[in-house]
């Protein structure tokens, strides 16, 4: 989130996988070469996709909130609030998909199942669930994010880092990053009301 040639890195990676799954799987992309992935089903599986590998690299509380400060920085340079609905909505999702594969793995041997392997699974479960109809792939979807939902199916059993508890009722990047799945559950309400706050003033200065 902090060093720009990594962020730069990591998008033009998921923007090329994005791509490549839209080929196999054939899902609607924009013929615009400018904004192929652009409030359409491509647009969709980015955002799911892209929420689950930061999960499966960096765990659920850091995809969540590299996520979120995304989305501030982008209503930040103008982006429809819309299109932050359908972000959001599409970001929980990814996250439940990561979480699900998880669960489903849990127990099989590491060896089996490489990354390519586990991302191939991300995509099919993505597509699956576009095909039901759970992503929003146009802004003139009337669903709206519920910031509340749990999306866990199940609960980690993560041993407590002891460090989740915030200071004068702030909690920072780096203190998100370090809770456990079952400290940000805890913390979860009290999260997502700071960063809804601090769009609005975002959105107040410069919109």
């Amino acid at each position: 989130m902090s060093n720009k040639n990594l962020n730069k890195k990591f998008h033009a990676e998921i923007d090329a996988k994005t791509k490549q799954y839209q080929k196999i799987y054939d899902f609607e992309i924009s013929s615009d070469p400018k904004h192929p992935t652009w409030n359409n089903e491509s647009d969709a599986f980015k955002h799911a996709f892209m929420q689950a590998i930061l999960a499966q690299r960096y765990t659920i509380p850091m995809s969540f909130v590299a996520g979120w400060f995304h989305e501030i920085d982008g209503t930040i340079k103008g982006q429809p609030v819309s299109e932050l609905n359908i972000d959001l909505w599409n970001n929980k999702i990814g996250r439940e998909i990561f979480n699900e594969v998880k669960w489903e793995l849990m127990g099989k041997k590491r060896k089996d199942y490489p990354s390519k392997r586990i991302e191939d699974i991300y995509a099919q479960k993505i597509v699956e669930r576009m095909k039901n109809g759970d992503l929003i792939t146009n802004p003139n979807d009337k669903r709206q994010f519920k910031e509340y939902d749990k999306y866990f199916k199940n609960k980690n059993k993560d041993k407590s880092t002891g460090e989740a508890a915030p200071v004068n009722n702030i909690y920072t990047r780096e203190m998100i990053g370090k809770m456990t799945a079952d400290e940000y559950l805890q913390h979860e309400p009290m999260i997502m009301e700071q960063l809804k706050t601090a769009l609005k003033y975002f959105i107040n200065i410069f919109l």
